[in-house]
């Protein structure tokens, strides 16, 4: 069974745009509200920055998408050739 996850960028005008990533975070348990919101990239925000998103869109943020996969490419991987 996998976590469930959130997607939120920051809000629109907090930083720049090409700064406005979209992040992945854990659900906290019902009743939690922490002082700072840590994506799995280990990136912080602070309260009001973050835009909650329905659904995946805009930048993705590539170091929370690596940390969700189970499998990493070894030398076993397959190999392409022309």
């Amino acid at each position: 069974m996998t976590a469930p996850l959130l997607f939120a960028r920051p809000r629109p005008g907090s930083m720049g745009e090409s700064r406005r990533l979209v992040h992945l975070f854990g659900v906290l348990p019902e009743g939690v509200q922490p002082e700072r919101m840590a994506a799995l990239c280990g990136e912080e925000f602070g309260p009001g920055v973050l835009q909650l998103l329905e659904a995946p869109c805009g930048m993705p943020c590539f170091a929370c998408l690596q940390l969700t996969t189970d499998k990493t490419l070894g030398d076993d991987s397959p190999q392409i050739t022309a």
